[in-house]
């Protein structure tokens, strides 16, 4: 008779659908910006998710923050400040189940 494995396995789920978490920037730029409107025009016009596919894509942070701020001068202070805050990506992501999870590190 053979036993089962006693080796504990873990798995690595890939959340496209958004079923486990929810991904949404306005969860790290609600502190940032309180006003609801102004919020959504600074993510789809300022910082629209095509300019964040550029710094997906290698593009330099500093450069593509001037550029923005050249465009939109009356978000330049708040653009002038925001690389400490981008610096907390992980906090546009909130459990569906409300409960709080410690982080996870992915390891081999």
């Amino acid at each position: 008779m053979t036993s089962a494995p006693t080796a504990s396995r873990r798995a690595l789920i890939f959340d496209i659908g958004g079923v486990v978490i929810d991904r949404n920037p306005c969860h790290l730029f609600d502190e940032l910006i309180h006003d609801s409107a102004r919020r959504r025009q600074f993510l789809t016009e300022v910082c629209p998710p095509e300019w964040n596919a550029e710094l997906d894509r290698g593009r330099r942070f500093a450069p593509a923050v001037a550029d923005r701020a050249a465009t939109f001068p009356e978000w330049s202070a708040l653009l002038a400040d925001i690389e400490p805050h981008i610096a907390r990506w992980v906090d546009v992501y909130i459990p569906l189940d409300g409960e709080e999870h410690p982080p996870t590190r992915i390891s081999s």
